[in-house]
């Protein structure tokens, strides 16, 4: 493997892991939303 493939291998790589790592802070914020929702109603409930 020549110097060339592997610095266009490892930028791919870095890509992938950007993508992946967009998405997650995506999910988790998505979550984060989903329990404030769920935090508001609870605290609106009387036991």
């Amino acid at each position: 493997m020549d110097d060339q493939s592997l610095i266009n291998g490892l930028l791919a790589k870095r890509e992938e892991l950007s993508r992946e790592n967009a998405d997650l802070r995506e999910r988790m914020a998505i979550l984060s939303n989903n329990i404030e929702a769920l935090d508001r109603v609870l605290s609106g409930v009387r036991v």
